[in-house]
């Protein structure tokens, strides 16, 4: 008896992967919807100097709430002098920024277009803000997230003695 429930084990957790693999294969390949864009390092590109663009202009609108299709985050509405641009600012603003982003104020925003849909939005890198530089992804486009004073302070700083850096 224990030689049967020890090979039923056995080969059933290998069996169990290979239908979970097929399965998923099948539905894949049955899958024809659309699948989420990636606005950076999809090609390997990332966001240098060479493809980035600073645009300036006046907050129009600041916009919290998602929209299918758009990137994640909060998006300002720029009025240029040419026309009304939609930047993306990302999910991690914090508080303080949000709150100084008010219609009207004089803003920069440093970033790459890039296209979802029959949208173009300006995906930021940087915001300056009253002469105040705020990055937002790295080179690379990855998100930044700061870290808030609280969380910072309340984590004390491990020493060798208990088992931190040497």
């Amino acid at each position: 008896m224990r030689t049967t429930t020890v090979t039923r084990k056995r080969f059933f957790v290998p069996a169990l992967c290979l239908a979970w693999l097929v399965a998923g294969k099948a539905i894949a390949l049955g899958n024809d919807s659309p699948q989420p864009t990636s606005f950076f390092n999809h090609k390997g590109e990332s966001i240098t100097p060479a493809n980035e663009i600073t645009v300036a202009g006046t907050v129009q609108k600041m916009v919290s709430t998602h929209t299918q299709g758009a990137p994640a985050g909060v998006h300002i509405l720029l009025a240029t002098t040419q026309e009304i641009v939609d930047a993306c600012l990302g999910p991690y603003l914090t508080n303080h920024v949000r709150l100084s982003l008010t219609n009207g104020q004089a803003v920069q925003v440093v970033g790459v277009f890039r296209v979802s849909g029959d949208q173009n939005y300006l995906i930021a890198r940087q915001l300056i803000l009253a002469g105040q530089q705020i990055t937002i992804r790295n080179e690379y486009g990855f998100l930044l997230r700061a870290r808030s004073v609280a969380r910072s302070q309340s984590r004390p700083s491990r020493t060798n003695a208990d088992g931190g850096v040497q």
